[in-house]
């Protein structure tokens, strides 16, 4: 944690964020000789996108597009990109646009509490995920080191897993992979096992492997994960 929290930045957003947000444009625009950096938000509460714009708008590296894009939006700016990155929240993360990561810019997303099974998931797809208990500044350099073609997670202790390459890495086998999509949906090992055509012995191995590479304590922390990211 910072010396300022996200809660800070709701109590003073209002007086003391200024206006920084200007029309979209294409990204990578250069400002005297530096590099500006422009951000989109995706959906966000009133107060969270207060407390958004006012810690990116003290960043004079970075440009705000002044409207926000739906999370929908995502797939159709990989065709046409009108920013270098988005934030997004994670109660709404999209599927992930036709060749991703190479031929987008970059996500990150704004996670309640993210279990580290989830930021790794998304790690390993190329996208940034931070904890809204994280600083200003683990966001700020969350989106300078997507900008630079890296990712990140911050997980609400604080503890962080980077990337220096977001290019999209595999880390789970073809038939993990089949048994980590009916664990998001909470199946049991039982009727995995039947589904897949698999022992039981053979579902357990594979979950443990699972635990292992997600970092996850439990199958709990497997349900509802966005494993499309992965595919």
């Amino acid at each position: 944690m910072g010396n300022a929290t996200w809660g800070d930045m709701h109590l003073s957003s209002s007086s003391s964020s200024r206006s920084v947000s200007r029309s979209s444009r294409a990204p990578a625009r250069k400002v005297l000789g530096e590099s500006i950096v422009v951000v989109a938000l995706g959906r966000f509460d009133p107060l969270q996108e207060i407390a958004l714009r006012t810690v990116l708008g003290h960043d004079c590296a970075l440009d705000l597009l002044t409207r926000n894009i739906a999370d929908v939006s995502l797939a159709r700016a990989a065709e046409r990109p009108l920013f270098d990155v988005a934030l997004v929240g994670d109660n709404a993360i999209p599927p992930p646009p036709s060749g991703w990561p190479e031929s987008h810019g970059g996500v990150v997303v704004m996670a309640h509490a993210p279990t580290p099974p989830r930021g790794m998931v998304l790690l390993a797809a190329g996208v940034s995920c931070v904890a809204w208990s994280s600083s200003p500044k683990d966001l700020l350099g969350a989106v300078h080191l997507t900008t630079q073609g890296g990712c990140v997670f911050v997980a609400d202790d604080g503890d962080r897993v980077v990337r220096r390459d977001r290019r999209k890495e595999r880390i789970v086998t073809s038939r993990e992979m089949q048994v980590l999509k009916r664990l998001a949906y909470g199946e049991g090992n039982s009727a995995i096992a039947l589904r897949l055509n698999i022992s039981r012995a053979t579902v357990k191995k594979h979950v443990e492997s699972l635990l292992t590479k997600l970092k996850a304590a439990s199958k709990r922390e497997l349900i509802g994960l966005p494993t499309e990211w992965l595919t």
